[in-house]
């Protein structure tokens, strides 16, 4: 338990700096990659022009880097790299999280887009509140079940 206490918030802030952060090319290019994954699957169920969901002609939503979902993955992917298991159940979990990581950010984004297109003051507590909590709980019930199903 000291262990993972001592090595997740330096795994989570590595993922961050090195894979979150404009400050390197890899960091720009896998954030490009969430984004345009995210914005053409969110084209299958709406107007989408550029990286805007349009919800009226004079109202969008952005899609920007905060919105793809990749600091839940390096979150999730921190956890299970800081914790002692073998290396074939972290790369399985990685993999598991990954999927499903990006399929509840998805579903995120459309719950804020059904809640905007009702009421566009509903945003902030659905993007902020709701929708960010629901991408924590997945996480926490993606690590609980790893903890559950991998061995030391």
């Amino acid at each position: 338990m000291k262990r993972f206490l001592l090595l997740y918030p330096l795994y989570v802030a590595g993922l961050l700096y090195f894979l979150f952060f404009d400050n390197n090319a890899l960091a720009i290019q896998l954030n490009h990659f969430h984004q345009k994954l995210l914005i053409e699957a969110l084209a299958l169920h709406f107007e989408v022009d550029a990286y805007h969901i349009v919800i009226t002609p004079f109202y969008h939503i952005t899609i920007d880097k905060s919105c793809n979902g990749v600091v839940g993955l390096w979150v999730f992917f921190a956890s299970i790299a800081a914790h002692q298991a073998q290396v074939r159940q972290k790369l399985l979990w990685i993999a598991i999280g990954y999927i499903v990581m990006i399929v509840a950010n998805f579903l995120r984004i459309v719950f804020v887009v059904y809640a905007v297109k009702l009421d566009s003051g509903y945003f902030a507590f659905a993007h902020d509140t709701i929708g960010n909590s629901f991408l924590i709980v997945v996480g926490l019930v993606l690590f609980a079940l790893f903890l559950k199903f991998s061995r030391v």
